[in-house]
């Protein structure tokens, strides 16, 4: 009876489980950036900080994670050559530093693998704009 009492305790959230959408890899968060500096989420609503803030197990941190890591490295590849690019990749930074700042620390190391992306020196000096502009963006509403 007592362990049967203590699971459906674990099993109690104050919030919902982590919607799937956060789930469905770097097509959906591609996808969901091309709205940036706009309103940026993915096909059921949810922000991109909010997987980050409703993510409660370290393995759907990591699925999240290696999404956002991907999208924000090809961006990268592409910001010398594109202020779309570098305006989303700013976006998936402010919208990471808005989720993983909800946390309690948990989503650090998955920011600062997102904001390397770009580089030490960050974007090149005729992107940094609208790098700025997506940055802004995202941490108001990502």
């Amino acid at each position: 009876m007592l362990a049967a009492l203590a699971a459906a305790a674990g099993c109690s959230r104050s919030e919902p489980a982590i919607p799937l959408a956060c789930l469905q890899g770097q097509g959906a968060v591609t996808g969901a950036l091309r709205s940036a500096p706009g309103a940026v989420s993915f096909a059921d609503g949810t922000r991109l900080s909010a997987c980050i803030e409703r993510a409660d197990s370290g393995a759907e941190l990591q699925e999240i994670g290696t999404s956002y890591v991907g999208v924000a490295s090809t961006l990268a590849e592409a910001v010398p050559r594109s202020d779309v690019a570098a305006l989303q990749l700013g976006y998936l930074v402010g919208a990471t530093r808005r989720g993983a700042a909800n946390t309690n620390g948990t989503g650090i190391e998955l920011l600062r693998r997102v904001e390397l992306a770009i580089g030490i020196d960050g974007p090149p000096p005729a992107r940094r704009a609208a790098y700025a502009r997506g940055l802004a963006a995202g941490h108001r509403a990502g």
